[in-house]
């Protein structure tokens, strides 16, 4: 089982910097971190986070939000690992990496695209782990729609 947790974005003034903090809410522990970028993993902005549109900082933060809620929600973790089968501990390059980030490549362009590209660049946002795990759940199943449509 996931923690409570959500992903708050802030706008920094005019076009500054955006930060992503992760809050924790596991009963009394409560807390608060930055989130990783996960350049590491993919090198898509290395300036930083962004949203509301279609680009490299709004990549970079789908893919973080990604590799961070994986690492803590195996239930999401199963749900890819059975929708794209194989071996996701290795990247598309064959290198050895975490299942929790290679899945999160699989999907952080859809996830982009369903979540993070249409939330307001003007405006702070809060992402909850539930909401997180539900658009999972929807791409992943528009997955298995599509091929099942390319097997009939």
């Amino acid at each position: 089982m996931s923690t409570n947790r959500a992903y708050c974005g802030f706008v920094g003034g005019g076009a500054g910097p955006r930060t992503v903090l992760v809050l924790e809410a596991n009963g009394r522990r409560g807390g608060s971190r930055k989130l990783s970028p996960r350049l590491g993993v993919i090198n898509h902005s290395p300036d930083g986070f962004s949203w509301g549109y279609s680009g490299s900082g709004p990549a970079q933060l789908a893919l973080a939000i990604l590799c961070d809620h994986l690492r803590s929600c195996e239930e999401d973790r199963l749900l890819i690992q059975k929708a794209f089968g194989g071996d996701l501990t290795r990247s598309l390059s064959g290198r050895p990496k975490p299942s929790g980030n290679v899945m999160a490549m699989r999907l952080h362009q859809a996830f982009k695209e369903r979540v993070i590209a249409r939330l307001d660049q003007e405006k702070p946002f809060t992402l909850r782990t539930d909401e997180v795990s539900k658009v999972i759940g929807e791409l992943i199943a528009e997955r298995r729609a599509e091929e099942d449509a390319l097997q009939a």
